[in-house]
């Protein structure tokens, strides 16, 4: 039975499977029978009752049957006309998609709908290993139910405040230092760090370059002396690179790239070296908080593995709270970074990730700013890796990336979801410029006048065709609630209904199934 359950038969044998079930132990209860010469005749009671209770057996392995096949097709988008890629709604031909491998930009602002409508289906439906992240644990309490039918679940809650998960999701606690006994995973941990440090600062390029240098020999140094982030940051604090260089000293051979930075940084003059640990202190602000320090020092007992994450159906939802006086952007960054580099190491030696990797990545420029945004758009649908990300608007990714990236995203993201209430003038005006013009009617109406003292009086009227944009900035802000403005590739530009998880099919029985 539980091979049955496990390895579904072909169709066409399925529905015979009960009766099989049923028959062979009594085709067994009569062979013993007979061995024992008992003959149907002597006992047509004991028959009847047996065949009797065959038959109800057939009936309820028929209803187990038809139960567990219904629980599959439910959890299958396709079954529903969901087309694979990103949803993004619905309009009245049906489902509204992304082409598969083609990442969406969510526009809104706050309660406008990115969570519900937009997150949150796409984590329930999408078939494939997925990374969400968001300020507050609602993705996680609506979805960990479902992904949990499609794989493993982990949560990391760098901050503890989640004391209690749902059922069946395992605690991630991320250290900076896994796998950092390789220097090149040290070097690449260490830009993620600090891609975020000194923001708004002059040469602010330079100080991240040189402080990734040195956290990187940091890191590689504590990971190969078995040591914990703790450790680092006290070093930070102290400004000590000699502990360091002990360390890697002793690994001649693993540590001569981290020698030589590390003896670099000490040469270097003191105003300067002074200004790099600043920018590693900046970077690290993070573990300054006690209960990040112990996640991160739990780090080495976590059996999470991103490769083997990559390789089924499972969900990691990171929750990085934004009311805190110090940002988690630059650990939600190393972490988020960790599995879409070992996806990109796995499609350099197989062609591509086995199954697509969503990144969902809500409130990316407060909680999850990569450095290389454009970059990762662009390139991460042939690598089998899709962004899906959401701004409250274009200005929110200047004062994160610059004006040239924001002004980017909306060329190199396939496909743009506006939602009501957008605020931000630079940003309708754009995206009413990337809607269009089109041609409407117009009649043009002339009253002339005769001759002075006398009643003539003619009117004409003009028909023509005027050029007219198809959402004025005006009419996007004022969509309708639970409804979206999308723009795809070359596609016209459509309104569609946001598919709200908890009023639409087939999320609402999928929530319903599963206790959400």
């Amino acid at each position: 039975m539980v091979a049955y359950l496990a390895q579904p038969l072909p169709r066409r044998l399925r529905g015979w499977a009960p009766v099989g079930l049923a028959i062979v132990p009594a085709i067994w209860v009569a062979s013993c029978a007979a061995d024992l010469g008992v003959t149907p005749a002597g006992s047509t009671a004991e028959m009847a009752v047996g065949w009797g209770a065959g038959m109800a057996a057939v009936g309820l392995l028929r209803r187990v049957d038809t139960t567990v096949r219904r629980r599959l097709r439910l959890l299958d988008p396709a079954a529903y006309g969901i087309p694979p890629g990103l949803l993004l709604g619905r309009a009245r031909a049906g489902w509204v998609a992304a082409p598969q491998q083609i990442g969406a930009l969510v526009i809104g602002p706050p309660r406008s709908g990115k969570t519900t409508g937009v997150v949150i289906p796409n984590v329930l439906q999408w078939q494939g290993p997925v990374v969400s992240t968001s300020t507050r644990r609602e993705v996680l309490d609506v979805c960990a139910g479902v992904r949990g039918r499609r794989g493993e679940v982990w949560c990391c809650d760098p901050m503890q405040r989640e004391r209690l998960l749902p059922p069946g999701v395992q605690r991630l606690d991320w250290s900076p230092l896994r796998g950092c006994e390789r220097w090149d995973t040290a070097c690449a941990r260490a830009r993620a760090l600090v891609a975020t440090a000194g923001h708004g600062t002059e040469d602010v390029d330079h100080w991240r370059s040189r402080g990734a240098q040195l956290l990187a020999a940091l890191l590689h140094a504590a990971s190969i002396g078995d040591l914990r982030m703790s450790r680092v940051v006290d070093w930070v604090h102290a400004g000590r690179v000699d502990p360091a260089e002990h360390l890697v000293s002793s690994q001649a051979r693993a540590g001569s790239h981290a020698q030589a930075v590390l003896g670099g940084i000490a040469r270097t003059p003191e105003r300067e070296r002074g200004s790099i640990w600043s920018a590693i202190a900046g970077a690290l602000a993070p573990f300054d908080v006690t209960d990040v320090l112990d996640s991160a020092d739990a780090g080495d007992r976590c059996p999470f593995d991103a490769d083997a994450f990559l390789q089924g159906q499972s969900a990691l939802f990171i929750v990085a709270p934004a009311d805190l006086s110090v940002s988690l952007a630059p650990l939600v960054v190393g972490l988020v970074e960790e599995i879409r580099v070992a996806a990109l190491r796995r499609s350099d030696a197989d062609g591509g990730v086995a199954q697509p990797l969503l990144l969902a990545l809500d409130e990316i420029a407060n909680i999850c700013p990569l450095p290389n945004l454009p970059q990762i758009a662009s390139e991460g649908g042939g690598r089998n890796i899709v962004l899906l990300i959401a701004l409250q608007d274009l200005s929110q990714a200047a004062r994160r990336w610059g004006r040239d990236v924001a002004a980017g995203l909306l060329s190199v993201v396939g496909a743009k979801v506006i939602l009501p209430g957008v605020a931000d003038i630079e940003t309708l005006e754009r995206i009413e410029g990337l809607a269009g013009k089109h041609w409407v009617p117009q009649v043009t109406r002339t009253d002339v006048q005769g001759p002075r003292w006398t009643v003539d009086w003619s009117v004409s009227k003009h028909h023509g065709l005027v050029e007219q944009p198809r959402f004025p900035a005006a009419a996007i802000r004022q969509l309708q609630p639970g409804s979206a403005l999308v723009l795809v590739g070359q596609r016209s530009p459509d309104i569609v209904k946001l598919a709200v998880c908890q009023r639409t099919e087939p999320f609402s029985s999928w929530l319903r199934l599963h206790g959400a």
